[in-house]
């Protein structure tokens, strides 16, 4: 399921331009950093972005990211106070961008009712992150929320009763691979009306942790735990029997010379990595502030833009033709 974050919490795109300038909030805090969405030309760029995602989708879901409208507020009050407008309509920057989106979408006649194919865009396939306000916005794009615990996703804001839901489940916030075989049985299994539509394994940012075998091979152990527990079986395995099942899974799954070795020895390698994860984790964060506070409040930032547009209008064919060599900005 590919995941593209086209509205809030929108940090990834920050060196494109499209993200708000809002420096002292990204100074603050480094996250929560929305695209510009109030910008007309910004749609179009959401749009293809979406289509360029559309040949990786393996399953009838598409996941389009955060829907974080008070957490952007700071941001988008900040650019109107720099541009010296009213910022008491950030509000309906979602709203008409949500919706304009959607129409995209709906005009695209075959793909948007040809629900076997697997280009297939409808609200019924968009997956968006639960919220900070635990509020699913009623012209929110997308019918899926996923989150931790979506039974919890209930407020005045909501628009229906109960919400189709993707599990998110953080395998590095369990201590051993029972743990992780446990809740991941528990959510696969739980009573119909109560089942999320799927199950999100989060390992972390690729290439976050030092990325020597022992990550790696932590990873796959942790994998291994979870396809057990998302394996069609109606009994749980108490924790003996479990160890039993792991040992034979995991020497069959892991192809190489050490893998009787580190099926044995798992639990000293999972609980070791699991402090490492979680003192990187808050390192990375300090360092994220640092590097986009620094890049977005820099005249380097300012001047790298300035020598990339030109090169940009080219790949976009928007230079009419080879005499207008100079795009000004």
């Amino acid at each position: 399921m590919p995941e593209a974050s086209l509205s809030s919490t929108a940090g990834g795109w920050y060196e494109s331009g499209w993200t708000v300038t809002c420096p002292q909030h990204t100074c603050t805090s480094g996250i929560h950093i929305p695209n510009n969405i109030s910008c007309p030309e910004f749609l179009s760029v959401a749009w293809q972005t979406v289509q360029s995602l559309l040949p990786f989708k393996t399953s009838p879901y598409l996941h389009l990211g955060s829907d974080e409208r008070q957490a952007s507020h700071s941001c988008f009050r900040e650019m109107a106070e720099q541009r010296q407008q009213s910022s008491n309509n950030y509000y309906d920057y979602f709203d008409l961008y949500e919706a304009k989106l959607q129409e995209l979408f709906h005009l695209q006649q075959k793909d948007y009712h040809d629900t076997s194919s697997s280009r297939s865009i409808t609200p019924q396939t968009i997956v968006r992150w639960e919220n900070e306000e635990k509020v699913e916005y009623s012209n929110r794009f997308g019918s899926i929320t996923q989150c931790q615990d979506c039974q919890n996703l209930h407020s005045k804001g909501n628009t229906k009763a109960t919400t189709p839901w993707f599990a998110h489940l953080d395998l590095y916030q369990f201590q051993s691979l029972y743990e992780v075989y446990n809740a991941s049985f528990v959510l696969s299994t739980s009573q119909q009306q109560q089942r999320p539509l799927g199950i999100v394994a989060s390992l972390g940012r690729f290439g976050s942790s030092s990325g020597n075998n022992d990550d790696n091979d932590d990873r796959i152990l942790r994998l291994i735990a979870f396809a057990m527990g998302t394996a069609a079986a109606t009994t749980i395995y108490d924790m003996t029997t479990f160890e039993q099942v792991f040992l034979e899974t995991c020497q069959k799954t892991i192809q190489h010379s050490k893998a009787e070795q580190l099926c044995h020895q798992h639990e000293t390698l999972v609980e070791h990595n699991y402090n490492q994860h979680h003192a990187q984790q808050q390192a990375r964060l300090e360092k994220h502030k640092e590097l986009v506070c620094k890049d977005r409040t820099t005249w380097e930032y300012k001047k790298k833009w300035k020598d990339i547009i030109p090169t940009l209008a080219n790949i976009t064919g928007r230079k009419k033709n080879a005499a207008h060599s100079e795009t000004k900005i």
